[in-house]
């Protein structure tokens, strides 16, 4: 049987010696009602999207995006650091709400993510007032005015 998504980025924090208060997956008791808060604030069809891949067609609001090889490269100027995040990855081989949940803070997410293959996944502060995702196009998408801001700077430093 071949490892899911879930165990690889568990083996992974395991070998970064990443402990739980700074990378933690969060148990369905913990994560079901931060990712229903998540899709009713983020994404134009509320709850549905619990059971839908790519929220990123479903966003509501403004957004912002950017491509980028290795976007991951950019989260040390996207994403505050010493604050815990949501880490929400997209599973494909989970059949029911296709994520995971952990807590994790911003260095710890880029450590696992740079010893990662790729995948969709979504970054939520903690306050829900923005959501930063990369796709499997490698393109950084933001919606929240803070994280639109912190894009559109990065976009602007990277092409100067």
């Amino acid at each position: 049987m071949h490892p899911t998504l879930r165990d690889t980025l568990n083996e992974v924090a395991g070998v970064l010696a990443l402990d739980a208060k700074r990378f933690r997956l969060l148990r369905p008791h913990e994560y079901e009602p931060i990712l229903e808060a998540i899709t009713e604030q983020f994404l134009n069809v509320g709850t549905k999207g619990l059971n839908y891949y790519r929220w990123w067609e479903n966003f509501k609001g403004s957004t912002a995006s950017f491509h980028a090889a290795d976007a991951y490269k950019l989260l040390p100027k996207l994403l505050p650091h010493n604050q815990a995040l949501w880490f929400i990855v997209e599973d494909s081989s989970k059949k029911a709400a296709p994520f995971w949940v952990y807590e994790a803070d911003a260095e710890a997410i880029n450590q696992v993510l740079a010893e990662s293959h790729q995948f969709e996944y979504y970054i939520v502060s903690k306050k829900q007032d923005w959501l930063l995702c990369e796709t499997h196009h490698e393109v950084l998408v933001a919606v929240g005015e803070p994280m639109i801001r912190a894009l559109s700077n990065a976009k602007t430093e990277r092409s100067g």
